[in-house]
């Protein structure tokens, strides 16, 4: 029953007509009224036959549990018709195909898993997060039992749609199944994805494992110490405080993956050339050794690695609404956890009123420095509110009318979501003035040698002067030639209307704020 493909999203899918612009996607456990319709579903999307007894079990919870999205904005009678799905049912840990890889705590008695056998979204409805709203129900409802240990499910190897999703969702790829699946005659290999949970992640999969060695091998012990030497990690820990719109988690995602996006593929500007003027910034410090070129003796700035280790969702918002600069700090340790070198970022929803830890009094993002319980250094965390919401005409101009200075003209977001692209903005302001700031990679340089300004002094060996925040430094600059009311030379998409001034993965195309060089001492556009 569990060994068949899944289709996520088919990019060829075209808009029904009879479907609203603005659909009300709301999600409910499947009932017994859904029978017929589950049927129909499975039978359009699945290239295989489900008996029966598969949809009378899903339906009267039998050893399942499932969700069921609907859209409320159709038609009374079709109000609540499904239109995605999801089916999982649960599993002994012991009794697993990933026992292997699963953590015990014996305090616990039978510890489960829960397996996903079902996903399935209509086809007029794809492409709207609804796939990535469906699997995050059943990793909430996991999240909440003491015992689970896990989600896990299988997937086809050829169906990267699905595969970019999982990975969004922080599933890992554990391992490689040869001949898995079995259609009209042919074998089809699958992935393995599990997303851990409640203190069951392993260190590393054994796919991880196998991969690591591999390459070792081909590229020799001295060749795998050089790259290791060259780069500086800033491991994301991500906390969603609120609600979010899956758009908006998805946006932030994409973002972040475009950063050290390099392919030759792909059109340009890219996000990742934004990226690379802020790892430039570490050519004005005064490194180790290990970071400079024997023949030359010339600085080289290390490459700066990003990504998402851990994404944590708090839609109770457990310390109210309200933010004060007690409660802040508990965000900021919530999105630490137990991990010690992360770099946390708090993401506050349009439902957070963030006035109490300093938001809009100058500032859309909060870059700074938090006092943790039982450590002894403050650590550095990034925190943005919703600026659709919070402040909207002084942190999500150009896609809001400004409320100071002139108003200029305004945009229509690249996402179709204010609240999503004007988010993206201020994180990037926020990762830009953080990785520059020699106060979080200080284990970099020999001494407390900052970046010079040039304004100050031109002999960087000897200045001690920062140049603080430099995103922010060039707030509201987001093509060349700009000033106060206009953003600069900058793109929209004849399609969609949306306007942007890079692309990142994918072919997708964000908005992002410019950032100061101190090389030409002046606001750096990707246009």
């Amino acid at each position: 029953m569990s060994r068949f493909p899944r289709r996520f999203i088919d990019d060829s899918s075209m808009e029904d007509a009879g479907i609203s612009l603005c659909p009300s996607i709301h999600y409910r456990p499947i009932n017994p009224n859904d029978l017929d319709r589950l049927e129909q579903i499975h039978r359009d999307i699945f290239p295989i036959k489900y008996e029966s007894e598969f949809f009378q079990s899903v339906v009267n919870g039998v050893d399942t549990v499932s969700w069921a999205a609907v859209d409320r904005s159709r038609p009374d009678d079709h109000s609540d018709e499904l239109i995605g799905f999801v089916t999982a049912k649960f599993v002994l840990a012991k009794d697993s195909e990933i026992d292997d890889l699963i953590h015990y705590d014996s305090s616990k008695g039978e510890e489960t898993l829960i397996y996903i056998l079902t996903l399935g979204v209509v086809e007029t409805y794809r492409n709207r997060g609804i796939a990535m709203s469906l699997i995050s129900e059943v990793i909430k409802y996991a999240s909440g039992l003491s015992v689970c240990r896990g989600v896990y499910l299988h997937v086809i190897a050829h169906n990267n749609a699905a595969i970019c999703l999982y990975k969004r969702l922080m599933f890992r790829c554990v391992r490689r199944l040869h001949g898995f699946y079995l259609i009209k005659r042919h074998h089809f290999d699958a992935f393995l994805f599990v997303y851990f949970i409640n203190g069951s992640r392993t260190p590393c999969s054994p796919l991880e494992v196998a991969m690591f060695v591999v390459n070792y091998m081909k590229s020799g012990i001295k060749s795998v110490a050089s790259k290791l030497a060259n780069k500086d990690e800033k491991d994301l820990s991500l906390l969603w405080y609120g609600q979010f719109t899956p758009t908006q988690k998805e946006r932030v995602h994409d973002f972040i993956e475009s950063l050290n996006f390099d392919a030759k593929e792909g059109l340009d500007p890219k996000v990742s050339a934004w990226w690379k003027v802020v790892e430039s910034y570490q050519e004005r410090f005064e490194v180790k050794d290990i970071y400079r070129q024997k023949k030359s003796n010339r600085t080289v700035a290390p490459r700066i690695k990003v990504k998402v280790v851990r994404s944590y969702v708090d839609e109770k918002m457990k310390y109210g609404k309200e933010l004060t600069m007690g409660n802040g700090e508990k965000l900021v340790e919530t999105a630490i956890g137990n991990m010690s070198k992360v770099v946390p970022v708090v993401l506050l929803s349009a439902q957070v009123r963030a006035h109490g830890v300093g938001f809009c009094d100058g500032t859309c993002q909060h870059n700074a420095l938090a006092k943790i319980k039982g450590q002894k250094e403050p650590r550095r965390y990034i925190m943005v509110s919703n600026p659709e919401v919070e402040c909207p005409g002084e942190c999500a101009w150009p896609f809001h009318t400004a409320d100071k200075g002139p108003r200029g003209m305004t945009y229509q977001p690249a996402s179709g979501e204010v609240g999503a692209d004007a988010l993206v903005i201020q994180l990037a302001t926020g990762l830009a003035d953080l990785a520059t700031n020699p106060d979080l990679t200080k284990s970099l340089f020999k001494s407390e040698t900052t970046p010079y300004n040039d304004d100050v002094k031109k002999n960087h060996e000897s200045s001690s002067m920062y140049i603080v925040d430099p995103a922010t430094k060039c707030t509201r600059v987001f093509g060349s030639g700009a000033f106060p009311g206009f953003t600069g030379r900058i793109r929209v998409d004849p399609i969609t209307g949306g306007a942007f001034n890079s692309h990142g993965i994918n072919h997708l195309k964000f908005l992002i704020p410019s950032i100061w060089d101190p090389k030409t001492k002046s606001c750096w556009t990707p246009m």
